[in-house]
């Protein structure tokens, strides 16, 4: 079954990614026509793509022939591919545009296959400049509105990280919050006038929170402090409102969050996990859902109404859905007293002879996350088959 992801909306519609023709390729759902069809036709399997602010071009992200050393390249709108990144060797990370459309940066390790530096390009000129060579693994995650600064990121390991401010100019570093705890910090949006970011973290605490920071006096305030992890946030074009979501045993429910009231509204689309949100505009979400009973497909919230619209960007059927099982779910105590959430799915005639199959995802970051899988409709269609046959015999 294939797969959908990344959806980015443009101006007559959202293009994703999707390996439905069997390699992953651009393709694009027409809000007029109510349909998807084969947008960009590339050699090399597509990673990622971002739009620029201002305009429907795009920057995308290509392994050559699967050698896992992804490079960057931008799209126009009426499709010209041109590469920006030039040495096949090296892994090119992507970390942004700036907000008037004429740079973006990227980390690379280029120079040394042991560390990532972190690189701009003036997109006019075309002009690559070695911003910041490290000694380490750093990421970039945007700019700053006023565009020169990067918010840039340094990576001890996949569960710790620290955050900063890397001007441009200077090549100056200010590290936010204490850098020897132990935490991590991801997806930092700005408010319109660049003084606070919004930002996902788990300083001093087991869960990863919401909080925001005033970039003059430095305090950290939370906005949110669930029990369950928060991911996927986002803000819409006029910097009023966040988006993001709770993976809550593996069920995610969404949120809006209006920065000035302080008010929030919960969505949900029932028994899956959303991911990949984005806003269409500054009350329409797009977005990824994911569930036992469906393919991944891209869906659209309507905030107004509350309302979610699903767009049927994959090629299934509703027969082939009919087969899917929502599974029951269970709790299990772990060896430190937690309650491990489980799924049992069962097929919808079974008896003593019934096979049950686990699988069960135990690396410490899930345990620390309480996370589970994203659901592989591929893999849960086998089991129901599998479980029906053994039941019937």
């Amino acid at each position: 079954m294939p797969s959908v992801s990344s959806p980015v909306a443009v101006k007559d519609g959202i293009l994703f990614i999707s390996d439905e023709s069997g390699l992953p390729q651009l393709w694009k759902y027409d809000s007029l026509e109510k349909t998807y069809a084969h947008s960009l036709d590339t050699e090399d399997r597509i990673q990622f793509l971002e739009k620029f602010p201002e305009s429907d071009d795009l920057i995308i992200g290509m392994d050559i022939q699967g050698n896992e050393r992804q490079q960057l390249y931008h799209v126009s709108e009426n499709k010209e591919i041109t590469r920006l990144t030039k040495v096949d060797d090296a892994i090119h990370v992507f970390g942004g545009i700036s907000s008037d459309g004429h740079h973006v940066a990227w980390v690379s390790n280029e120079r040394d296959a042991r560390f990532y530096d972190v690189y701009t390009m003036n997109m006019n000129t075309k002009q690559l400049t070695r911003v910041l060579e490290t000694d380490g693994t750093f990421r970039v995650l945007g700019w700053r509105p006023s565009g020169d600064e990067l918010v840039i990121q340094e990576v001890y390991t996949n569960l710790y990280n620290r955050l900063g401010f890397l001007n441009i100019h200077t090549k100056d570093i200010r590290w936010l919050l204490d850098t020897d705890t132990n935490s991590s910090y991801h997806s930092p949006k700005f408010s319109s006038d660049g003084q606070v970011i919004y930002v996902l973290s788990n300083y001093g605490r087991e869960t990863t929170g919401l909080a925001q920071m005033d970039l003059e006096t430095m305090k950290l305030t939370w906005l949110d402090e669930p029990d369950w992890d928060i991911e996927n946030l986002t803000i819409n074009p006029d910097k009023s409102k966040l988006a993001y979501t709770t993976n809550e045993g593996g069920i995610d429910k969404g949120w809006i969050l209006n920065i000035h009231s302080g008010h929030r509204v919960s969505f949900e689309l029932g028994f899956g996990t959303l991911t990949d949100l984005g806003w269409n505009k500054s009350n329409e979400i797009h977005l990824i859902y994911n569930a036992p009973t469906q393919p991944a497909d891209v869906y659209v919230h309507y905030i107004d109404t509350g309302v979610s619209e699903r767009l049927y960007c994959t090629p299934t059927t509703s027969e082939f859905e009919a087969q899917l099982i929502e599974p029951e779910v269970y709790t299990v105590r772990s060896f430190d007293g937690r309650s491990i959430p489980s799924f049992l799915y069962k097929p919808k005639e079974y008896n003593k002879n019934t096979p049950v199959a686990f699988w069960v995802h135990g690396v410490l970051k899930a345990k620390r996350r309480r996370r589970t899988t994203r659901y592989s409709v591929t893999h849960i269609s086998w089991i129901c088959r599998m479980c029906t046959k053994c039941a019937g015999e």
